[in-house]
């Protein structure tokens, strides 16, 4: 049996909010009110395994309380009761055998509602038919990315021995086989004729039509030889040109797009911003890697001298990558960072790769040295007295650390006034707890340079 109970709040600024529709299930323990409609009415499926609702007020999961608004509904598969948000999902089901006490999840069963967990497990059902395609995606991708780079090799031994016959004057007849004539261009598919006529790419041979001004794709163009050697002038050629040399020659769009691939990554990486990037990534890994690494060997007992060696290292070099990033692109006006005027364009890409990596700095400073402190403990190793006087060396690293710190600090202060201005005060704690954590490591910094402090 079914019922709808269709639920109107009262009107709200004279706007009428949509309806809710409950679905009332009876079975012999009870009823189950839920929002959805997912269990049609006249499902096969057995319901003696349902609990009552009687036996519980409170979500399985969530601990919400069970009521008409929330919802009273029983998992098809499990038949524990939940609240609405966490029995929005259907599985095929089909009725218990022989010994079996709930429903069995099938492929060709009966799409029925279940709760998150019961959905989340039938993929380690041997029902559920599945495939992994990654390793087959990762040996086509190598396969394109291998031909791709042959191709792009080939171009370029062609423009080579091209550039060689045209600066002596030679013909070029041989420096590839032409295609046959055909009566339409290979890249843009245009029909030949009078006004559109057919040429051949001297780099492949391909057959393409004159584009010079993109009004199709761009395919074939004359370019000038001596533009294309000072973009690549790297290549192997017999000879230099001369700066007036003034020859041209037939090339496609494609031929000039894979001379170029490297020259244009080059250019696009030219500013150091996505090359810094991409450096302190792989130091991120490092250090996202050794960190388990240490804890887990401090933990067990074990020599930690190697791992501990290698994460402090890491450490540094992403502190020395961070201060290099801040020197490039920031300059200091009045004790505050600033971005320098030619990275204006990038200044919050610039700012939020700095914010994130000095963050993650923080905390990985923090979780080591308490790594460190559990060593200390555990292994009780006798402390060196402390020498009476810092050295240079001593007092300029300590300096650096000083200074970073200070800018990690002005980072948090910003983002606590960018969050109370959002009125995101959720988030407020930690930035709070944070700076005060950077705020004593600054004053048991000066407190051991004493008079060497700035």
């Amino acid at each position: 049996m079914f019922l709808k109970i269709s639920c109107t709040p009262p009107s709200i600024m004279n706007t009428t909010p949509p309806r809710k529709i409950n679905r009332i299930s009876f079975s012999d323990n009870g009823f189950s009110i839920g929002d959805s409609e997912l269990n049609a009415p006249g499902s096969s499926i057995r319901r003696s395994h349902w609990k009552p609702h009687s036996s519980t007020s409170r979500c399985t999961l969530c601990d919400k309380t069970l009521s008409v608004k929330n919802g009273i509904v029983n998992c098809r598969k499990c038949g524990q009761l939940f609240c609405n948000d966490h029995t929005h999902y259907k599985v095929r089901l089909r009725n218990p055998e022989g010994d079996e006490k709930v429903p069995q999840y099938d492929s060709s069963g009966v799409w029925c509602r279940c709760c998150e967990t019961c959905y989340l497990a039938k993929q380690t059902s041997p029902e559920v038919n599945s495939v992994d395609l990654t390793d087959e995606f990762q040996h086509y991708r190598q396969n394109k990315v291998e031909s791709q780079q042959l191709y792009r090799t080939k171009i370029q031994r062609n423009f080579i021995k091209l550039t060689n016959l045209l600066l002596d004057n030679s013909s070029v007849d041989e420096v590839v086989n032409w295609s046959p004539d055909s009566t339409n261009c290979s890249i843009c598919f245009v029909k030949f004729n009078i006004f559109i006529r057919r040429h051949h790419c001297r780099l492949c041979g391909t057959v393409v039509c004159d584009d010079p001004n993109g009004i199709r794709k761009s395919c074939s163009i004359n370019v000038p030889l001596i533009k294309l050697i000072e973009k690549l002038p790297h290549l192997n050629y017999q000879k230099p040109p001369s700066p007036d040399e003034k020859v041209k020659f037939r090339c496609c769009v494609d031929c000039k797009n894979a001379l170029l691939f490297d020259w244009k990554r080059q250019v696009d990486t030219d500013d150091g911003v996505f090359v810094m990037y991409e450096a302190m990534s792989v130091q991120k890994q490092q250090i996202d890697r050794l960190i388990p690494q240490f804890e887990s060997l401090v933990n067990a007992m074990q020599d930690s001298i190697k791992v501990r060696n290698k994460l402090v290292h890491a450490l540094k070099d992403l502190e020395n990558s961070l201060i290099q990033f801040r020197d490039s692109f920031y300059s200091k006006e009045d004790d505050k960072l600033m971005i320098k005027s030619e990275y204006v364009t990038y200044e919050k890409v610039i700012t939020n790769i700095y914010q994130a990596n000095a963050m993650f700095l923080q905390d990985n400073l923090v979780k080591y040295k308490s790594i460190s402190d559990q060593y200390k403990e555990k292994t009780e190793l006798p402390r060196t007295p402390s020498p009476p006087r810092l050295t240079k060396k001593q007092i300029r690293e300590m300096r650096e650390q000083l200074m970073v710190i200070n800018e990690q600090k002005f980072l948090v202060e910003n983002l606590i006034k960018d969050y109370t201005k959002a009125r995101r005060f959720g988030e407020l704690d930690s930035l709070i707890a944070n700076k005060t954590e950077l705020q004593n490591a600054i004053d048991e910094l000066e407190r051991e340079l004493g008079e060497f402090s700035f």
